[in-house]
C-alpha cells in the first residue's frame, strides 16, 4: 500500500512521521488503520526490500539508536499503561547505563546513549532535535 493511501486510511499527517524508519511507527499505522475500520493482518510470507547503506552513518554515529529508542518511549507514553512505561524506562535505564560503562570513551555513539538516559530521566524531550541531526 502506498504512503498517501496509508495516511488517508489511518488519518495520519506528515507530522506523524509514519514509516520514517523509527521503531514503533508501523505499530501506530496498524493501530490507527484498525481504529478506522480496516482489517489488519499478519502475512508471514511478505517480503520487504531494504535498500542497504542508507542508514549506515546513522548507526555509526548513534542517531539510529537515539531515534529508535525515543520512538519507543513516545509510543509507550501514548498507547500503553503507566506500569508498562515504567518497566520500559527501567530496562532502558539499565541497558544504556551498561552501554555507557562498556563502550570506549571515543565511541561516537556515547552521546546518543547519554541523550537516551536524559530522556528516560525526563531531562530532555523524547524527540529528535535539529541539534541531534547535526552531530558528527
Amino acid at each position: 500500500m502506498c504512503r498517501p493511501r496509508c495516511c488517508d486510511i489511518a488519518g495520519l499527517e506528515a507530522r506523524d512521521n509514519i514509516l520514517g524508519g523509527s521503531t514503533y511507527e508501523p505499530c501506530l499505522l496498524c493501530k490507527r488503520a484498525r481504529a478506522a475500520g480496516w482489517l489488519v493482518v499478519f502475512v508471514p510470507t511478505a517480503v520487504i526490500i531494504h535498500h542497504g547503506g542508507q542508514s549506515e552513518g546513522k548507526v555509526r554515529g548513534g542517531l539510529l539508536t537515539l531515534s529508535g529508542t525515543l520512538s519507543e518511549l513516545r509510543y509507550f507514553t501514548k498507547h500503553r499503561r503507566v506500569a508498562e512505561l515504567f518497566l520500559l524506562k527501567c530496562l532502558i535505564l539499565v541497558e544504556f547505563l551498561l552501554k555507557l560503562l562498556l563502550t570506549k570513551r571515543n565511541d561516537p555513539r556515547r552521546w546518543a546513549y547519554r541523550e537516551v538516559l536524559e530522556s528516560v530521566l525526563g531531562l530532555r524531550l523524547a524527540q529528535i532535535t535539529k541539534e541531534d541531526l547535526c552531530r558528527r
